[in-house]
């Protein structure tokens, strides 16, 4: 059942988006790309905090401490690296 409402989602998504962005003068590909950046940048940020779960060894609320300030941290740098002209 929910993969059958994940389909029904994604193939109702072009049209749902294709007539509220035709009165504002956007084309859906221009959107979908720079939601695209985005989830690459996140993915990216989420593989690095999971690989840095195996240096920290420490359990419990400092692991948790630090893992987010260096998600934030690499989030950050990220956009400032490939997602500037969306930042600026």
């Amino acid at each position: 059942v929910a993969a059958g409402y994940l389909f029904i989602s994604i193939v109702l998504l072009i049209p749902g988006l294709y007539i509220p962005f035709k009165l504002i003068n956007l084309k859906v590909w221009t959107f979908l790309e720079s939601l695209f950046k985005i989830f690459l940048i996140s993915i990216s940020m989420g593989v690095l905090v999971y690989t840095l779960g195996f240096i920290f060894v420490s359990p419990g609320l400092n692991k948790l401490i630090v893992k987010s300030i260096i998600a934030i941290l690499i989030y950050i740098l990220f956009n400032y690296l490939f997602n500037r002209k969306m930042i600026f």
